[in-house]
């Protein structure tokens, strides 16, 4: 028997913490991107496509554990959107 999907999930929680963790990674490709060593530059795309993935699998993660499965694009945007939001208030 499949469980009803709650109705309204707060995402605040999931993005404050994710988004956290997001920002960190942020400051850290920001220190290694003024760096003039070609190996350092390298790593900071590596730190964006790795930045790309963790988003993808918070957005996920949160469909999974925090909204029963099933997610519409506009909550999954708008949990992207705050997640985003926090990561640039850490960097700021």
């Amino acid at each position: 028997m499949m469980e009803a999907a709650p109705i309204f999930v707060n995402p605040l929680p999931n993005a404050m913490k994710n988004g956290f963790t997001l920002g960190l990674m942020f400051s850290a490709n920001f220190l290694l991107s003024v760096a003039k060593n070609g190996f350092v530059q390298l790593l900071t795309y590596l730190l964006v496509a790795y930045m790309l993935i963790f988003t993808y699998k918070c957005a996920k993660g949160f469909k999974d554990e925090e909204s029963g499965g099933q997610i519409s694009f506009y909550r999954c945007f708008s949990y992207v959107f705050l997640l985003f939001f926090f990561a640039s208030l850490v960097t700021i």
